[in-house]
């Protein structure tokens, strides 16, 4: 008999907080996803700054991330 597979806990969102993306709206995102009890954190400039603010799942980058992108993501 097969074991039953151990429930995995959902990767923190990565936010960048580069100063182009911490301006165009990355503070507020991470404010947001404390509000909601999203797990995240912040992370320094990953040079997609073309694209701020950006955030990360699983090591693939969000752009222009917002709320509704995030949540679409999870």
């Amino acid at each position: 008999m097969a074991k039953p597979k151990a429930a995995t806990k959902t990767a923190p969102i990565q936010v960048c907080h580069g100063q182009n993306c911490r301006d165009m709206g990355g503070l507020s995102l991470t404010e947001q996803c404390q509000r909601l009890g999203i797990g995240f954190e912040s992370i320094s400039c990953q040079s997609l700054c073309n694209h701020a603010p950006t955030a990360k799942l699983n090591s693939v980058a969000i752009l222009r991330a917002n709320l509704d992108k995030i949540l679409t993501v999870r």
